[in-house]
């Protein structure tokens, strides 16, 4: 906090990080709810397009102790409401509640892992295994647990495809094989 009444709340530490994201990937809830109240911007991103939910999130994916711990608790106070993703011609919001919400978080803090760690298949796609790996401690109000099956999750893919005909399809995904998929090429975040 001394930094931040120095340099700015905003200011960015070396690795570009805010004092947010830096607070939110150490698993700081005092200190991220001390920077939430001086006016810290949630929506702040690195390099990587990641914000402190992000930062969290591939926290609480490597270490099962974080995501049973604070990472809950991190999650309430930083996740967004929803996301505005325009595919296409359309713009297109995912809600929290939405299982695509958390597919889509999820993939956005995977998605550099793709090429930078080596993988099965070397495409920069991912499987519902990836995924399910990903999600294996999170807590229940991140992802709950009936989504949490292979069946579940591959529907979800599957119906989200950009060219697949069904109603609610959001255009959010590209099947490169069976069961690989890439966010569509042509997707783009809104910021607010």
């Amino acid at each position: 906090l001394k930094q931040c009444e120095q340099y700015g709340i905003e200011h960015r530490l070396p690795m570009n990080q805010t004092p947010l994201m830096a607070a939110a990937a150490a698993g700081n809830l005092p200190l991220v709810e001390a920077l939430l109240e001086r006016g810290a911007a949630r929506d702040a991103v690195d390099q990587y397009g990641y914000n402190a939910l992000h930062w969290a999130l591939r926290e609480g994916f490597r270490d099962p102790a974080f995501a049973t711990g604070p990472l809950a608790a991190l999650y309430e106070r930083l996740a967004p409401g929803s996301i505005d993703v325009r595919t296409g011609d359309r713009l297109v919001r995912l809600d929290r509640h939405l299982a695509e919400y958390s597919l889509f978080q999820t993939l956005w803090v995977l998605f550099k892992s793709r090429f930078t760690h080596p993988q099965r298949r070397r495409m920069g796609a991912f499987e519902a295994k990836d995924i399910l790996d990903a999600w294996q401690h999170l807590p229940a109000n991140i992802v709950r647990p009936e989504r949490r099956r292979r069946q579940y999750l591959s529907s979800v893919l599957a119906r989200n495809e950009i060219d697949r005909d069904y109603a609610y399809n959001r255009g959010l995904f590209r099947r490169l094989q069976q069961g690989w998929y890439q966010f569509d090429p042509g997707l783009s975040v809104r910021r607010r």
